[in-house]
């Protein structure tokens, strides 16, 4: 029987003996598949915790990575399992993002382009006044060339003896470190409230940087979190722009 590691929008991770495989979506873009394969490629060199890829390859008409396997429960499972833990596990959650922000590297995206990207497709959702608000935000926001992961949260990081590591690389880009730190944050306030306000203190405390400086982006990181369609969230991105 195939042991399934982890289901996702895009993909569903499966042991295949000692490795990970990554299995993609059938409908998913060869392009895309081989661009994961290339920002893990650069962001290896760093030492950072992340599986190696070993391999692009195809399985039953469907593209996939081969890649290190990382043993161990996620982080979101080790909150709730473990509650004594929960403020040392939040610690080095912490750590290990600011490790990720202290990179410097060159890729291929810069964030503020993604987002960009993201607030001109929700045209038929948000109305256009509202749009060109956000756009404007976003372009008065600072550039940043911090290494940001782009969707780090505690069911893309894996704990185990060996400490945390970092999985689902695909949304990688060059920016503001505070744009990350405030998608981790909207992240855990919708999913859970009581580690997000702890999150930030923690961050922005050990970092130096005021949690006004992450807060200032939470609208653009809110409507673009509306383009990944996530139907449980809605409302409560809605109501982050004023909107329910």
């Amino acid at each position: 029987m195939t042991e399934i590691l982890g289901t996702g929008a895009r993909a569903r991770v499966i042991r295949d003996s000692d490795d990970a495989l990554k299995l993609y979506q059938p409908e998913t873009d060869k392009a895309s598949v081989f661009y994961e394969a290339y920002i893990h490629a650069l962001i290896e060199p760093t030492g950072l915790p992340i599986a190696k890829i070993h391999a692009v390859e195809q399985r039953d008409g469907q593209w996939a990575l081969r890649m290190d396997l990382i043993g161990g429960p996620l982080l979101a499972d080790a909150f709730l399992r473990q509650a004594d833990q929960v403020p040392v596990l939040l610690q080095r959650f912490v750590e290990l993002q600011q490790r990720i922000h202290r990179q410097r590297l060159a890729l291929p995206c810069r964030l503020k382009t993604l987002l960009q990207g993201k607030l001109a497709r929700l045209a038929d959702q948000l109305p256009s006044d509202l749009l060109r608000q956000l756009a404007e935000q976003l372009a008065a926001l600072p550039d940043g060339d911090a290494l940001c992961h782009g969707d780090y949260h505690p069911l893309n990081v894996i704990v185990n003896e060996a400490g945390l590591h970092v999985i689902d690389w695909f949304d990688a880009s060059l920016g503001d470190r505070a744009a990350d730190v405030c998608r981790s944050y909207l992240i855990l306030r919708i999913h859970a409230p009581p580690l997000a306000a702890a999150y930030l203190e923690i961050y922005c405390a050990t970092a130096g940087i005021a949690q006004q400086d992450v807060l200032r982006w939470l609208p653009v990181i809110a409507a673009a979190r509306l383009t990944e369609e996530l139907s449980a969230e809605r409302d409560a991105l809605l109501a982050l722009l004023a909107l329910r």
